[in-house]
């Protein structure tokens, strides 16, 4: 869940998967992150719930396990089974939690996202793992602008934002961004 974007929150279960959704129309997010695998049934059953309640945008977990485990083959039926359940009627963020991949997890990772169509990552879901300039060169450098990147994980300064934006980074989350607003303000006041 995203508590800080979103307070209101409210649980939705699917089968036997608990999925936590925004009571608003924001910014929705569920999947399996960096922990357990989580089903792609739910996966999709989160992004239908988004759409129904008008959500613009969701941040979904890879299939983590998967990823570990050299299976791209389900990588890639995995993001297939969300971008068809996306019908671009949600903008969807797949998170493959770069920071504890290899560059050929990575890049294996891109390459299933690719063919299935998706069009956004989130680097992190924040938690714990921190982004490094390098993912995101990596990203570019092998995809061009195949993907919108979303930084998460590792942004504490205007410097940091600055540096991401300085290597193709399209929006950052960062928990201190008022701080990095208030840097940015004295610099440019």
């Amino acid at each position: 869940s995203n508590s800080s974007v979103c307070p209101e929150l409210e649980t939705a279960s699917t089968t036997s998967w608990t999925v936590t959704m925004p009571r608003s129309p924001c910014i929705a997010s569920a999947g399996c992150m960096k922990s357990a695998g989580v089903p792609v049934e739910a996966k999709v059953a989160a992004i239908r719930e988004g759409i129904r309640r008008g959500a613009q945008e969701i941040d979904i977990g890879s299939h983590f396990c998967a990823i570990k485990s050299g299976r791209f083959d389900d990588v890639e039926a995995d993001a297939h089974a969300m971008v068809d359940a996306a019908e671009d009627k949600i903008w969807m963020m797949v998170v493959p939690e770069t920071a504890i991949l290899t560059s050929d997890e990575l890049l294996y990772t891109l390459d299933a996202f690719a063919r299935a169509g998706v069009r956004g990552i989130k680097t992190s879901s924040g938690y714990g793992w921190n982004t490094q300039l390098e993912h995101v060169l990596l990203v570019r450098r092998r995809f061009g602008l195949t993907f919108r990147v979303d930084v998460s994980g590792g942004v504490r300064t205007l410097e940091d934002a600055l540096g991401y934006f300085a290597v193709g980074t399209d929006k950052i989350h960062a928990s201190p961004i008022f701080k990095i607003l208030d840097e940015a303000k004295e610099r440019w006041s």
